[in-house]
């Protein structure tokens, strides 16, 4: 199944915004005087720390298998020096891969050292390459930005420098949150753009860009520099297999992604933003994962990426799945939970029931039999992992249970028991 390159998707979005660079400068010039910063906890050590001798001569040190690396020049070091770098857990918020702390043993730099980040597709969901800034961590634990960087897309390198010692991450300064996620076929996920607004505003003065400005926590940024949402690259409604995008309050830092009402034949749907910058556009992405979350089984009989209706009327709630192909009906399943209060587990009961019918083999199966005396007997129950109580919300969950095929022979009544198991995901209707 073909998946679409995150960033070939960028490249070719990024080429249609390039001609909107006459746009008005709608982003204001940072304020004085700088943000005080909010202290963050320091991140706890993840395993041990990577050591090196490095001496005058210069050398590498290399973390995360050479996805981050530090290039000591010639003349960095003026003794041989043993270099540590110690991983830490991520404590800034958008912060990007595996924070570190750099510790040379009391000496000092000669020169800067410089810093590689070798970045791949799952670094930069949510945001993109021009958004992504370098922050060390102080001794008051407030984190500042440093925003003079080189991108180099060919090589999916990002570099920079580092002065001194100390605790330093990569981060993003706007992205829109989840920036990766999978969701199941007619379910909404709620897409929210947020950044550290003073950073965003420093881009574009070049006098700022050695700045270490103190980061606040990110807030949702404002509407006005948003400009448009797309689907693949398209407007919303230009192909309604890869789902449709609305608003929540008609707020266009929040949208709100509906998925297709089946798995498409390319899964991935890549949900951008536009955003204004100055006199400048850029997008950010979040890569979204179409993947079948229902299917039902009935013994041998398995049926995947079935239709699902979930109706909820007063306190009964309804399930029902259905599986066609060429437009013919192949199988069926629906269960009524008469007493429903959301999630929880409900017991096959005389109340709590329901059945499959397959088709093909015309054969039709209930969840409530009865022995030899005509006493009911039951066996399984439906499991509610998600709940919500608006019209339009999700409502998902499992059934597992044994479904019984009457059978009469010569007047004898008798049982045949099938193992069923179903998984479900839906928006409910009033």
């Amino acid at each position: 199944m073909k998946k679409t390159s995150f960033f070939l998707l960028y490249a070719i979005i990024a080429l249609c915004f390039s001609c909107f660079n006459e746009s008005a400068d709608n982003f204001p010039n940072p304020s004085a005087p700088l943000p005080n910063g909010v202290p963050t906890e320091i991140g706890t050590p993840i395993g041990l720390p990577v050591s090196k001798e490095i001496g005058p001569e210069g050398g590498i040190l290399e973390l995360e298998n050479g996805k981050i690396q530090l290039t000591f020049p010639s003349g960095t070091l003026s003794q041989t020096v043993s270099v540590k770098v110690q991983p830490l857990s991520q404590t800034l918020e958008l912060g990007i891969g595996i924070p570190f702390e750099l510790d040379l043993g009391g000496t000092s730099l000669k020169k800067p050292i410089e810093l590689t980040f070798h970045y791949g597709e799952e670094d930069v969901f949510g945001s993109g390459v021009d958004f992504i800034h370098l922050a060390q961590q102080d001794d008051n634990k407030i984190w500042k930005a440093k925003r003079n960087l080189t991108v180099n897309q060919s090589a999916k390198t990002i570099k920079g420098t580092i002065s001194h010692p100390g605790r330093w991450t990569f981060f993003a300064s706007a992205k829109i949150k989840p920036g990766l996620k999978s969701i199941g076929p007619s379910e909404t996920l709620d897409l929210e753009i947020v950044g550290y607004e003073y950073e965003l505003s420093l881009r574009n003065d070049p006098k700022k860009q050695d700045l270490l400005a103190p980061l606040v926590p990110p807030v949702r940024i404002q509407p006005a520099l948003v400009s448009q949402w797309l689907i693949d690259g398209r407007p919303s409604g230009s192909n309604p297999a890869r789902g449709s995008l609305g608003f929540v309050n008609n707020d266009l830092t929040l949208a709100r992604y509906t998925a297709p009402p089946s798995v498409p034949n390319q899964p991935t749907v890549m949900v951008s933003a536009e955003l204004f910058l100055g006199k400048e556009k850029f997008i950010l992405i979040s890569s979204i994962a179409i993947e079948n979350k229902n299917r039902f089984s009935v013994g041998n009989y398995t049926f995947s990426d079935p239709e699902v209706l979930i109706g909820l009327a007063g306190n009964t709630l309804t399930i029902s799945m259905w599986k066609s192909i060429n437009n013919e009906l192949q199988a069926s399943l629906a269960f009524i939970i008469p007493d429903y209060k959301g999630i929880g587990s409900y017991n096959f009961s005389t109340s709590t029931q329901g059945g499959v019918e397959l088709i093909s083999d015309q054969i039709s199966l209930e969840s409530i039999a009865y022995d030899e005396n005509l006493k009911p007997y039951f066996n399984g129950s439906i499991t509610i992992t998600e709940s919500s109580t608006q019209p339009g919300g999700m409502i998902s969950g499992t059934i597992s249970g044994t479904l019984y095929q009457k059978k009469e022979i010569n007047n004898l009544i008798s049982y045949i028991p099938y193992d069923v198991e179903a998984k479900f995901s839906g928006t409910f209707t009033p």
